[in-house]
């Protein structure tokens, strides 16, 4: 079984927002973060993440680009073409986000013969 946490973003500087969605080394951590640090870093996100609407473009993209991913790796793509939206597909071949999406869809493509391989080839 999959884990949970590898389909997690993680807080790691990215260009493009579907670039951390299929990170392997991510794990879930077992405590959360010194209070101090959690307001300092809560400082600084608020001047320097997008807010208002630019933020809620950011948010919609990314959770478009996260089930476009999702979707591709559990049904794989020719099945994923009739689930996921033409505007999701849209975004997806965005210029923008389009080279990301290549490369994540490779990645997620090895991680998951890798776990068929770890598994006798049975899904």
């Amino acid at each position: 079984m999959r884990s949970c946490a590898r389909d997690l973003p993680h807080a790691r500087t990215s260009s493009s927002p579907a670039q951390t969605l299929t990170e392997p080394e991510y794990a879930a951590a077992t405590k959360g973060a010194p209070v101090w640090l959690g307001e300092l870093i809560a400082s600084a996100a608020s001047r320097a993440i997008p807010s208002g609407l630019e933020f809620a473009r950011y948010s919609i993209d990314y959770h478009y680009l996260r089930n476009v991913l999702f979707v591709e790796r559990r049904m794989g793509p020719r099945r994923a073409q009739r689930h996921v939206p033409r505007y999701a597909r849209a975004l997806a071949a965005w210029a923008p986000y389009e080279e990301a999406m290549r490369e994540l869809g490779e990645k997620s493509e090895a991680l998951a013969s890798a776990e068929d391989r770890g598994k006798g080839g049975s899904k």
